[in-house]
């Protein structure tokens, strides 16, 4: 499992076996989402300007992103 804080007051956690990624409220601490994002992804990083979260689904070989708004997949 990894995590990334975010200004926006969320934090995004990777879900290997459940293949997804959740979004936390980092004041209530209670998950707003659970987005599928592809197999296993582990590994969680956010782009420099804060507005995407890439995302390494290890079992597809790939990388998705999510915006931080977490309202779409691209």
């Amino acid at each position: 499992m990894s995590n990334v804080p975010c200004a926006t007051g969320r934090v995004f956690v990777t879900n290997e076996r459940g293949d997804s990624v959740s979004v936390i409220d980092a004041a209530t601490n209670t998950v707003i989402k659970t987005v599928p994002v592809g197999r296993r992804p582990r590994g969680i990083g956010l782009s420099p300007d804060g507005k995407e979260i890439y995302i390494a689904a290890s079992g597809d070989n790939a990388i998705v992103v999510l915006a931080v708004s977490y309202t779409h997949l691209t």
